[in-house]
């Protein structure tokens, strides 16, 4: 019953992700990851859609490492060590904050209270550069259809419905869905395709950051 084991919240307190806000974004969501983190004791999962904003809110959280640790939180970040050592520690350890890319989207399996809160940084858009995403957009153009609407917009949303997936793996599962991308807050094409595509969570739009983290830990 995902309208009563899962609350996907929608941010509006964060930078927009773009090039040009990108570090500004980076850091506010590292400030961010480490106030949350130390209220939630851990229990969390962050999907990211680009490995270098990863690694760099993944510097930033660190840079608290200590004030984290004395909570019981520790962050693993994809690539550090094997999948198999780092699934375990994160099924096995309360306190585990698992930082993750494409493979964590859709392969991730983590029943029960060690996956409370679940952060989507962004829609997991196609990338423009990939040979085979620009041929399809350029077969639909070709014949007069829109590549957004119909190409990118539909493969994001089988993305991020996989991305969410990863909270609910059991029936007594509960937890709290954040959606960091700001403009998901708008009633745009994308954001009702998008969310649309998920399971029909309870919904929150968030006011501000206290407003969010609130609603997710009392929820939880």
């Amino acid at each position: 019953d995902y309208k009563q084991q899962s609350k996907v919240i929608l941010t509006n307190h964060l930078p927009i992700p773009i090039p040009v806000n990108e570090r500004e974004f980076c850091e506010e969501m590292a400030a961010d990851q480490a106030g949350f983190l130390s209220l939630a004791g851990g229990k969390t999962l962050s999907l990211f859609a680009a490995r270098s904003r990863m690694e760099t809110v993944a510097d930033g959280v660190r840079t608290k490492s200590a004030e984290l640790a004395e909570r019981g939180v520790e962050l693993l970040v994809q690539g550090e060590q094997g999948r198999t050592q780092i699934a375990h520690r994160f099924r096995t350890e309360p306190g585990t904050v698992l930082y993750g890319l494409k493979s964590y989207w859709e392969g991730f399996d983590a029943p029960g209270e060690t996956l409370s809160y679940l952060f989507i940084e962004k829609p997991p858009y196609p990338h423009p550069d990939d040979p085979l995403v620009s041929a399809r957009q350029r077969a639909i153009a070709e014949r007069g259809g829109d590549p957004f609407l119909d190409n990118v917009l539909p493969m994001t949303a089988i993305q991020i419905t996989q991305g969410f997936g990863r909270l609910i793996r059991s029936e007594t599962d509960k937890g709290a869905a954040f959606v960091c991308d700001r403009r998901l807050h708008s009633p745009t094409q994308a954001q009702r395709v998008l969310l649309g595509s998920l399971p029909e969570p309870t919904l929150h739009e968030a006011t501000d950051r206290d407003d969010a983290w609130t609603a997710a830990i009392e929820f939880v």
